[in-house]
């Protein structure tokens, strides 16, 4: 990864996997097919937007831009991505600090609640992990 410009990721059981952030903390950018279909509750605390600028670049690529980009995407991944982060963002949510915790979809917690409820006495996907 340290050698290439981008690296292809695709989804695999879903959108959201530690590739991307294996290829992130790689100081490489990942090429995503398709993130634009990416819902927009899912990767929530990625990048998304400097992802999809960065893979635009692809059909005109400028080392300077890429490079800039690249030094964005890195950062943000030390700030916002990593374990220490990500359990602070955590917390900060669920105490109510946290700016993004007032952006919330009314119909998440109904969704969540049937995503774990038993379905016809089997268990869900959800509630195993």
């Amino acid at each position: 990864m340290a050698k290439t410009v981008y690296v292809v990721t695709d989804i695999e059981a879903g959108w959201d996997c530690l590739r991307h952030y294996e290829i992130l903390a790689n100081a490489c950018i990942p090429y995503f097919i398709d993130l634009e279909q990416c819902p927009f509750y899912t990767l929530y605390n990625f990048p998304k937007d400097l992802i999809e600028e960065a893979n635009r670049l692809v059909y005109g690529f400028e080392k300077e831009n890429y490079e800039d980009l690249l030094i964005k995407l890195f950062e943000y991944a030390k700030r916002n991505l990593t374990t220490e982060a990500t359990i602070k963002y955590i917390f900060d949510t669920i105490k109510g600090t946290n700016e993004k915790s007032c952006i919330v979809n009314p119909e998440i917690e109904q969704e969540y609640n049937r995503l774990c409820s038993p379905n016809e006495g089997q268990s869900v996907d959800i509630k195993e992990h």
